[in-house]
């Protein structure tokens, strides 16, 4: 039978309150990538909000990833909008970067995607599950 603690170093979840953004690096040459200093503080606080819920250590193994978005709801607004949203996997980059060192070791550990979604809801935020693989 699994113990309750290690119950807990296979599994992690966090409730972050905070508006999602979205990681738009440009390029500048061809060898280097820029990320503007507001998307980078936006990694920065997401780290720093992690750092309260954090495992006693790094997850370790190859790691399945669960994140839903959930923005604000704005006046008037149809299902549709949804399609309006940033991309996912331009949410998810900040976010896999801000878990770096804190959460896990590396994000090339994440090996699979559970639940991930876009949403509107009444308190915006990011919720995330990650479930070890092995």
């Amino acid at each position: 039978m699994i113990t309750e603690k290690e119950r807990l170093r296979q599994h992690w979840f966090c409730a972050l309150k905070i508006t999602p953004q979205s990681k738009q690096s440009g390029m500048i040459g061809r060898k280097h990538f820029y990320t503007a200093p507001k998307k980078r503080a936006y990694v920065d606080t997401l780290a720093t909000m992690m750092l309260r819920s954090r495992p006693d250590e790094p997850l370790e193994g190859l790691l399945e990833l669960s994140v839903v978005f959930t923005f604000p709801h704005m006046v008037d607004q149809a299902k549709e909008d949804v399609a309006k949203l940033p991309d996912l996997d331009n949410l998810l980059k900040p976010l896999k970067d801000s878990m770096k060192g804190i959460i896990y070791a590396d994000d090339g550990q994440v090996a699979k995607y559970g639940r991930v979604e876009k949403r509107f809801g009444d308190t915006p935020g990011i919720d995330i599950w990650i479930k070890k693989l092995c």
